[in-house]
């Protein structure tokens, strides 16, 4: 978490020093809903791994994929 934090400025700045600060909000919430997906796609494939013991059928990707 603390790296995603770091990169998220570093996305902001990055940002601003090459657009116009018209609409950094709507960019950052953007960012902010693109963390927070892979934030429970990867919460979901830990919860599989915890539970997952030989012989097992790993699930499909798209059952792994967060939904709304």
């Amino acid at each position: 978490m603390d790296e995603i934090s770091d990169l998220r400025e570093a996305y902001r700045s990055a940002w601003l020093s090459q657009y116009t600060d018209h609409r950094p909000g709507s960019v950052m919430g953007r960012w902010k809903a693109e963390d927070e997906y892979w934030h429970r796609l990867q919460t979901r494939l830990w919860d599989v791994l915890s539970g997952f013991k030989d012989g097992d059928t790993l699930p499909a990707l798209e059952d792994l994929r967060p939904h709304k």
